[in-house]
């Protein structure tokens, strides 16, 4: 969070200590954070099942690379964009090199967005007269599950907010908790005589994947006058994985497949002005009681929520 003072009115109170003096009065223009986006990339050698992430070279089309994430920072907000992520792989029987696209969605500034994807590289070993292909297919929409923060009670808007109803700049931390990567939720269908060998396929995939939830913070600061709200989206995609043997002649056959959830979050901040004092609201503007956030907002009973200390969104 950037800042701009001015007009300052001083005195001054110690951290720890409660002290008696004339308010401090700052008032502040802040700018939100650009937004950033983070993909946690997977790569796995088909020849082998293993995780060779580790052994890998992975670029990105958009962001910048640093171990196994890929992170893209907007200039303020990012729009909705393709970012095509490529892993390349000297195995012992040759260099592969594949590329997929991962969908990254519109985040407003100040926001967090986390993804995964997990790359294939090489080929299935043969069976016999058999070689086999795997492909992904995606079952219906996505579905977007949204959680505000506990404070936000108001509907308006098609999102639901709290209220700052103050000349005064609120502080607080928001905790969310984000949910990223994928979970086998059925074992799916066996063709005859292919079960031992789907089951394996399957074995494969499950030991690469995995399901990261964490508890994250967010540091807020709300403007005064305005409506104010954070809110975390858990978007969650149904995939089939679809085995297939191919013979000699070319003839491909289904012999298994397996469902498979694959998730994805974000965290936004937005305000508006409060409806009852539009004509004072300014976006980034009010004053600033804390200006070294030494506190956690607003606390010199000037009425509004106080931001600080308690926003959490719930699970």
């Amino acid at each position: 969070m950037k800042k701009v003072l001015s007009s300052v009115i001083a005195c001054v109170a110690m951290i720890g200590l409660l002290s008696s003096c004339v308010e401090e009065q700052i008032k502040t223009t802040f700018e939100v954070d650009a937004a950033e986006a983070t993909i946690t990339v997977t790569v796995v050698n088909l020849g082998t099942g293993e995780d060779v992430t580790s052994s890998a070279t992975i670029s990105t089309s958009a962001g910048s690379v640093s171990g196994n994430k890929i992170t893209i920072v907007g200039n303020n907000s990012i729009s909705q964009t393709t970012v095509n992520v490529t892993a390349s792989y000297v195995a012992p029987n040759g260099t592969y090199s594949t590329t997929e696209p991962v969908t990254v969605n519109a985040l407003r500034a100040g926001g967090k967005a986390y993804y995964s994807v997990t790359i294939n590289v090489g080929e299935v070993t043969p069976i016999g007269e058999y070689t086999f292909e795997i492909v992904d297919v995606k079952d219906g929409d996505p579905i977007d599950e949204i959680t505000y923060f506990d404070k936000a009670t108001i509907e308006e808007a098609s999102k639901k907010w709290a209220h700052n109803e103050s000349e005064y700049l609120l502080r607080g931390i928001v905790t969310y908790q984000t949910k990223v990567g994928k979970e086998v939720y059925q074992d799916g269908y066996r063709a005859e005589g292919w079960e031992e060998i789907v089951d394996k396929l399957v074995a494969d995939f499950e030991s690469t994947i995995s399901l990261d939830i964490e508890d994250k913070t967010a540091d807020i600061v709300v403007s005064a006058w305005s409506y104010y709200t954070a809110w975390v989206t858990l978007t969650t995609k149904m995939w089939t994985k679809e085995f297939y043997a191919i013979d000699k002649m070319g003839n491909k056959t289904l012999i298994g497949d397996t469902g498979y959830f694959e998730y994805s979050s974000q965290y936004e901040y937005d305000e508006m002005a409060s409806p009852s004092h539009a004509s004072h609201y300014v976006a980034g503007h009010g004053v600033d009681d804390d200006p070294h956030g030494h506190g956690h907002g607003h606390s010199s009973g000037h009425g509004g929520d106080n931001a600080g200390g308690g926003i959490v969104l719930g699970d």
